[in-house]
């Protein structure tokens, strides 16, 4: 993984939200967006397999669910970072 990429892309949001929020409050922000993404990024490849367990079954139970991400979390929403950016963008 080329981590100046995803530092690019953190910072990239972070010039996004400067209007709303001064340079004392990005840690207010920052520190759970690189959370969020760390989070997606480690889900990234078992995803799909999570989502399509899930949406068979709603009631899929957590233990399932947790196997198939290889973590004790997964993600159910058919979202990611860059999604939610481009709907963003675009309103």
């Amino acid at each position: 993984m080329d981590i100046s990429k995803e530092v690019n892309f953190i910072w990239n949001i972070a010039d996004k939200l400067r209007g709303a929020y001064t340079s004392d409050k990005y840690k207010d922000v920052i520190i759970p967006m690189v959370i969020l993404r760390r989070f997606e990024c480690a889900l990234a490849d078992t995803k799909k397999a999570v989502l399509e367990e899930y949406n068979k079954d709603k009631d899929t139970p957590t233990t399932v669910l947790e196997r198939l991400s290889g973590y004790q979390f997964y993600n159910t929403s058919k979202f990611d970072l860059k999604e939610l950016r481009k709907n963003f963008k675009t309103r």
